[in-house]
C-alpha cells in the first residue's frame, strides 16, 4: 500500500509541473500594428508565449521529432477590432508545400476559444499562402503578413475580436508544424490546440515611437549654395579691387 501511494503521489507531482510548462498567465497591451510581417517595437512592450520541442502535439514519428528544431516566440496586441499575433518562427528547414489537407506546412496555427465552448484554429503558413484553419467563419475578415528570413519566418496576422474587449481573458494557444519536404510526408507540431493559456487584455496602451521628420532636401540644398554664392562674389569683387589698384600704382611708377 505504501508503494502504491508513494506510486500516485509521484504521480501527481509529475502531472502538476507539467501544467506550467503548457499554460501561462500572458497580458496584452492595446495598440494598432502595421500588417507587414515585421515585428513592430510595440509587440516587445507587450507580453510573449514561447513555443518549443516541450510541448509536443504530434507527429509523423519519431525520426519528425528527433529532427525538427523548430522554436518560436509570439507576441500580442489588440484593439477594439482586432486581436494581433506576430509570431517570428526559428526553423532550420523551412520548406514552401503549399497547404496540403489544411494543415500540413510550416506554419502557425491561433487557437482561440470565442464562445466558451469550442476552440477555433486560425492558421496561416510561413509563405502566405492563405488564412485557413477551422471551427471558424471570419476567414475573409482576417489580414496576414509573412516575411522569411535565413532559417527563420514571421507570421503577423490580424483576427477580428469578436465580442471581447478590455479586461477580458482570452482562451488561447499557439501551435507551430514544421515540415521538411515539399510533400510534406514527415513532420512534428510543438504547442498546444489546448486554448490552456490565459491572456489578459490590458487597459494599458503601447507607446509609439516618435514619428521621423523629414528633412526637406530643396531647403538644405539651397542655403549652402546661396553661401557660396555671395562668398565667391565677394572674393571676386576684392581680387577685381586688388588688381584695380595695383594697375594705377603701375601706371603711377611709369
Amino acid at each position: 500500500m505504501k508503494k502504491l501511494a508513494y506510486f500516485l503521489l509521484s504521480a501527481a507531482i509529475a502531472a502538476a509541473c507539467v501544467i506550467p510548462a503548457q499554460a501561462a498567465d500572458v497580458t496584452a497591451l492595446k495598440g494598432t500594428p502595421e500588417i507587414d510581417g515585421v515585428i513592430d517595437e510595440i509587440y516587445t512592450q507587450s507580453g510573449s508565449l514561447k513555443t518549443d520541442s516541450s510541448l509536443f502535439v504530434w507527429a509523423t514519428g519519431d525520426d519528425a521529432k528527433a529532427a525538427s528544431d523548430a522554436t518560436a516566440q509570439t507576441y500580442f496586441l489588440y484593439d477594439d477590432d482586432y486581436f494581433y499575433f506576430a509570431t517570428e518562427v526559428k526553423d532550420g528547414t523551412l520548406v514552401d508545400t503549399g497547404i496540403i489537407n489544411n494543415w500540413q506546412a510550416d506554419a502557425v496555427e491561433h487557437w482561440i476559444n470565442f464562445d466558451g465552448v469550442k476552440a477555433s484554429k486560425i492558421s496561416c503558413d510561413a509563405f502566405n499562402t492563405s488564412i485557413y484553419g477551422s471551427d471558424y467563419t471570419d476567414f475573409d475578415k482576417c489580414i496576414a503578413a509573412t516575411t522569411q528570413g535565413d532559417g527563420s519566418y514571421v507570421v503577423e496576422i490580424a483576427i477580428p475580436i469578436g465580442s471581447f474587449a478590455t479586461g477580458d481573458v482570452v482562451p488561447v494557444s499557439i501551435q507551430v508544424n514544421d515540415f521538411f519536404a515539399a510533400d510534406a510526408a514527415s513532420g512534428v507540431a510543438w504547442g498546444s490546440q489546448k486554448t490552456d493559456n490565459n491572456l489578459t487584455l490590458s487597459a494599458d496602451e503601447v507607446s509609439y515611437p516618435e514619428p521621423e521628420v523629414a528633412e526637406d532636401p530643396a531647403a538644405d540644398a539651397d542655403e549652402p549654395t546661396e553661401a557660396a554664392q555671395t562668398s565667391d562674389m565677394g572674393i571676386a569683387a576684392a581680387v577685381l579691387a586688388m588688381s584695380a589698384a595695383a594697375v594705377v600704382i603701375f601706371k603711377k611708377k611709369h
